[in-house]
């Protein structure tokens, strides 16, 4: 059986009322996060987060954004 697929829901510091400035799954993707990404550089999920950052091309417009964490 393999492992049940992260959800956008499961990255600590998301704000689910957001909209999100990368489609989370290339971010993850991009950030050689598993299952996302296989490679021998990969990085657990866990490591994964967001953060709500303020869109400099219009005021007042807030999105998540993402990262590794330690």
């Amino acid at each position: 059986m393999s492992a049940k697929v992260p959800r956008r829901e499961d990255v600590p510091g998301i704000s689910p009322d957001l909209p999100d400035m990368s489609n989370w799954k290339e971010a993850a993707e991009a950030l050689h996060v598993r299952p996302f990404y296989e490679g021998p550089d990969s990085v657990p999920f866990s490591r994964l987060r967001a953060r709500p950052v303020p869109d400099p091309t219009k005021a007042m417009k807030t999105f998540n954004d993402f990262y590794l964490g330690e």
